[in-house]
């Protein structure tokens, strides 16, 4: 079997995991993974020279072991740092620089630290092996101190402060009763030096205070500079732990612990602790120990022992004499030597008498001593002490009788050591009544504050319960809780009947809760049968509801198909009914295309009309509507595109003589005549000139046309013009409306498309003047790089090739 430390008691135990890899600690109860148990090293594990015996103590950072030091044949007591702070970095450091701070102090009442190291991953401090027991530990067990046994400790822990302050200026910064070791001959050894800290350092860690926060000064907890009086202050909250039995400042929460020794005022032993007799002397000292700040405080070390001595040589001289009082012996009086100058002849006479009266007195002694030996016999004897039954206040008060009657003269010194004896035998139970009784208050603490747990987690499931609702296992805690205490009850064994009467009163009420949890678990689990059922029929419920949903929602979708496959087929049908609308728009713009390239604007009337067979159905008018509306507009815009374009041929004959700027000499001319697509241009001595109408720029042309508007008083459409003359990059720019804009974009691919493949086929024949008209006029446009990419690739094919012309004309050669 393995064994552990159970992390919630730190008690260790030996036993072998279950299944699923869980232990039970058989002292407290509870149920650990193995993550959460630390192996302990076995006996007989060897670190460099040292040989594990056993486990001393487990803490936050490592555990601490009893060791053999084999090569010094020397018990030491060896510090390991725990695995998981082992792979840490910072962790292991600091570990080792405590060691190295620890072994500066040589001096007595000073744990001395001997070796330190790594081996084989483990982290190691070796130090001197104090066999004792804390200050804690005893302070634990219910012991409280008298002031001279408190005062002794804290001057011996003192007086090791003051030398480390005056010779390496450092101080301890963690003073508690922890930290201070009682040995076998109650000589107090300072522990954890380790921790110790140089004066003017930071006092924080990693951002962190460090100490204890019942023993902590207000400069401590703030994080300020810190020096030796801060140890001063811990001493003193220490030594009102030994002598009261409780700390100075105490509340559930740390942080309000924190914020009493910053601001609370000295607590007085007398309401603090009710019940314990403080000498105003030592009260003084403890609050001046723990002034709030270190100028409220002693201002050396040698000031404070010197006080502090002063009140322990008093409260041991004073209880050395409640002790052993003084005894107060009565002279014997013996017969002396006769006078000189008595006559000779009355010394028989009264040698006579003499010897008489030194009878009778010698008899008189001897009886006063038989009397007063009875008498201490008789008392003696009648003060008999039973531990289970006798008051041990009464007894005190009757032996303190029979001291009184032993102290009488001629009792013997057998009689005064039986009484010394009953005060050692009293003194002796006292002290194991009060262990005995601290450990059973201990225990019954620790039942009760289970018990209270348990309460609590009884409450809460009560609580979930009246809501309705599962007691989220908070009974089966509860149980649990009490479980355990039951075993811290039933482990206390006393022969005192007092004790055992309120141990077993405990553990019949303990009892009596835990059958109160089980009766409410029976009506938990009667409950819970009932909401199963309720809970069923409602599923029952839910699985009807849910299947008419199903039914219900597959009658919809099957509706939504059939509305949706209608819709599809409508759509179908509008979109081919919108195809068609669209071919037929296309169509007109061709024919508008085509009047612009054969620049004939008469037969198109008879094909700019409405198709047949126009749907006026609900589904069909939108589509309908939008389609005469654009046929409209569109007819107006084809009947402004042959009205601008035959302005400039019905005012023919007007143009004579009217400026226009020559595209081939770049000099203003006179026109003469136009004749269908030709314009003559003269100027007296310069060659006329008759040129196309696709060779003049637009404005020239805009102009000529604005001059027949204006003559015939007959507006026009500047885009319409431009159209009409298929110059579509100005009538895109001069578009006035969106509508105008769109069809001017569908007319320009459709006039592109049909123009590039009439220049193709025209260089194919050999005629290469409209492909560069085209590529002059249009090179630069966006809307003609695709049709360019085209003509150009035409272009290429045709290299290489003779025109029909060509191959006619060689055909003829060839025959000649």
């Amino acid at each position: 079997m393995s064994e552990y430390i159970c992390s919630r008691c730190n008690n260790s135990f030996s036993c072998n995991a279950d299944d699923a890899d869980r232990i039970t600690c058989p002292y407290c109860g509870e149920e650990l993974a193995l993550d959460n148990a630390s192996d302990i090293l076995p006996e007989g594990f060897r670190i460099n020279g040292f040989r594990i015996i056993r486990l001393l103590a487990s803490g936050g950072c490592g555990r601490v072991y009893l060791a053999d030091q084999v090569a010094m044949e020397r018990q030491v007591a060896i510090k390991i740092l725990k695995q998981s702070l082992a792979d840490q970095e910072d962790a292991a450091e600091r570990f080792i620089n405590e060691a190295r701070n620890a072994a500066k102090f040589q001096y007595p009442n000073i744990v001395t630290t001997l070796e330190a190291g790594k081996v084989n991953g483990l982290y190691y401090i070796a130090m001197q092996y104090v066999n004792g027991e804390t200050v804690e530990k005893q302070l634990d067990d219910g012991k409280i101190f008298s002031e001279s046994e408190a005062l002794s400790i804290v001057l011996k822990i003192a007086g090791a402060l003051q030398l480390i302050w005056n010779k390496h200026r450092m101080f301890h910064k963690d003073i508690k009763p922890a930290n201070i070791m009682l040995d076998s001959d109650n000589e107090a050894m300072l522990l954890d030096m380790g921790i110790a800290q140089q004066a003017g350092e930071e006092s924080l860690i990693n951002g962190e205070v460090e100490g204890s926060p019942f023993y902590m000064s207000p400069e401590q907890i703030q994080g300020k500079t810190l020096t030796w009086s801060t140890d001063l202050y811990s001493l003193g909250a220490t030594l009102y732990h030994m002598v009261t039995g409780c700390v100075p400042f105490y509340d559930k929460s740390i942080d309000q612990i924190l914020e009493m020794h910053n601001n609370a005022p000295y607590p007085e032993p007398s309401e603090r602790a009710p019940g314990s007799d403080i000498s105003p002397e030592l009260s003084g000292l403890m609050k001046r120990m723990l002034g709030k700040t270190p100028r409220k405080r002693f201002s050396s070390w040698e000031e404070f022992l010197q006080a502090a001595s002063v009140i322990y040589e008093e409260r041991q001289a004073e209880e050395q004499a409640f002790l052993h009082p003084p005894i107060k012996l009565t002279p014997v009086i013996t017969a002396s030597q006769p006078l000189p100058g008595r006559p000779m002849k009355k010394h028989w006479v009264l040698l006579f008498y003499g010897f008489i009266l030194i009878l009778f007195v010698l008899i008189l002694a001897a009886l006063f001593i038989w009397h007063n030996n009875h008498l201490a016999a008789q008392a003696l004897e009648n003060c008999r002490f039973d531990p289970y039954t006798t008051n041990p206040q009464e007894y005190k008060k009757a032996l303190d009788q029979v001291y009184l009657t032993a102290q009488k003269f001629g009792v013997r010194a057998r009689i005064r050591r039986e009484v010394d004896d009953a005060y050692a035998r009293l003194k002796q139970f006292e002290n194991e009544f009060l262990t005995l009784q601290a450990k059973v208050n201990q225990a019954l603490n620790r039942a009760e504050k289970l018990k209270a747990q348990a309460q609590k987690e009884t409450a809460l499931g009560k609580k979930l319960v009246e809501q309705k609702h599962s007691d989220d296992n908070h009974y089966t805690r509860a149980r649990k809780l009490l479980n355990q205490a039951a075993i811290h009850l039933n482990g206390i064994t006393t022969k005192d009947p007092r004790l055992q009467s309120v141990i077993n009163e405990r553990i019949k009420l303990n009892e009596e809760e835990i059958q109160k949890i089980k009766a409410l678990e029976k009506e938990r689990d009667t409950y819970a049968a009932r909401l199963r059922k309720e809970r069923e029929a409602r599923i029952a419920e839910q699985k009807r509801r849910q299947a008419e949903a199903a039914r219900l929602r597959q009658q919809e979708e099957l509706r939504k198909k059939q509305l949706a496959e209608e819709n599809r087929k409508k759509q179908t049908t509008l979109k081919s009914y919108q195809e068609r609308l669209e071919k037929y728009k296309n169509e007109l713009r061709s024919v508008i295309v085509e009047a612009v390239l054969t620049q004939n604007f008469d037969s198109w009337a008879e094909k700019l009309v409405s198709p047949e067979g126009l749907n006026e159905a609900a589904d069909y008018k939108a589509a309908t509507t939008a389609f005469l509306n654009w046929y409209q507009a569109m007819k107006i815009f084809a009947e402004e595109m042959k009205s601008a374009h035959g302005l400039i041929y019905d005012s023919r004959r007007d143009y004579v003589g009217f400026p226009l700027m020559s595209p081939i000499t770049g000099k203003k001319m006179k026109v003469g005549r136009i004749k269908k697509d030709y314009i003559l241009l003269y100027m007296e001595g310069m060659m006329s000139e008759n040129l196309p109408f696709s060779r003049f720029h637009s404005p020239e042309l805009l102009s000529l046309e604005r001059y027949a508007s204006k003559k015939k008083k007959r507006k026009f459409s500047v885009p319409a013009f431009f159209a009409s003359f298929g110059r579509w990059k100005d009538a895109k720019q001069t578009a006035s409306n969106g509508f105008e804009k769109t069809e001017i974009e569908f007319m320009i691919n459709i006039y592109f498309s049909n123009a590039v493949k009439d220049a193709a086929r025209k260089w194919h024949n050999g005629s290469k003047e409209e492909a560069r008209r085209l590529l002059a006029a249009y090179g630069t446009m966006p809307e003609f790089a695709k049709f360019k990419e085209e003509l150009q690739q035409n272009i290429k094919n045709s290299a290489g090739k003779s025109s029909p012309a060509e191959q006619k004309q060689k055909t003829t050669k060839g025959k000649k």
